[in-house]
């Protein structure tokens, strides 16, 4: 799954790691900007479909970058019904079109219903290349990360779909990062089958015991670490008797 971005962080499947994100102007990114958007005091810039963004292109439709660290930015062009489609560099490139309109904000729930097992509860997930990592998912589809080197956790959607016959679960986080293994952009959903979701689940606890929903975390997960169930308990200052797990 796709790390709090006040500053750029790289998103994964179940992932996000922070480094720093200077301003550069959209022209080192590749970008030709035609001017700012919606006004010329603001950060974001219509851009030309030129062949750096012309997989992006769709008929009656704006291209719009904004910087990867402008949160509030991005936030306020998918507000107006942009979406995000990409990533060139140092610049976040959304597409508004009639095709596209998003009237409803970007936190509000996805309306695909979240497995049974899965919502309302926490997953503690472990794989190689990430380590531990730990997420609440809420009934209506809201998530919570706890992803290894950050410092919150990193709100989110998911939500389930049908492709080719096989069920997904899909993720996308209030970032602006990318995922390393696959160079997905964390505000855009990312699917994965849902069967390898749920292998890679070491425990599945009810609710939300390490209280992930409130933007805090009990303590730095170290990357690529696999953390048992008592040493997470542990840094938590919770105790197996506070703790109800559920069985896969």
């Amino acid at each position: 799954m796709k790390t709090a971005f006040l500053s750029l962080a790289c998103v994964t499947l179940l992932a996000a790691c922070q480094s720093s994100a200077p301003y550069t102007p959209p022209e080192d990114s590749g970008l030709s900007p035609l001017r700012p958007y919606p006004t010329d005091a603001d950060v974001c810039q219509i851009i030309q479909p030129t062949d750096v963004v012309k997989s992006y292109v769709q008929k009656n439709s704006t291209l719009i970058a904004c910087p990867n660290h402008e949160i509030g930015a991005i936030e306020d062009r998918q507000a107006e019904g942009a979406t995000v489609v990409g990533q060139q560099s140092a610049w976040i490139i959304l597409r508004l079109g009639a095709a596209n309109a998003q009237p409803t904000g970007y936190l509000q729930a996805p309306t695909d219903a979240l497995p049974k097992a899965l919502a309302g509860n926490t997953s503690v997930h472990y794989d190689s290349f990430h380590g531990t990592q730990v997420e609440y998912r809420q009934a209506d589809g809201q998530v919570y990360l706890w992803y290894p080197t950050n410092t919150r956790s990193l709100a989110g959607q998911a939500k389930t779909q049908t492709t080719n016959g096989q069920t997904e679960i899909c993720h996308r986080y209030k970032s602006a990062g990318i995922n390393p293994a696959t160079g997905v952009v964390g505000y855009a959903w990312e699917c994965a089958p849902l069967s390898s979701n749920l292998r890679s689940i070491t425990h599945m606890l009810q609710g939300d015991p390490f209280d992930l929903a409130s933007g805090q975390i009990p303590f730095v997960l170290k990357k690529r670490k696999k953390m048992s169930l008592s040493a997470l308990l542990s840094g938590a200052n919770l105790s197996a008797s506070e703790v109800s797990q559920i069985a896969r």
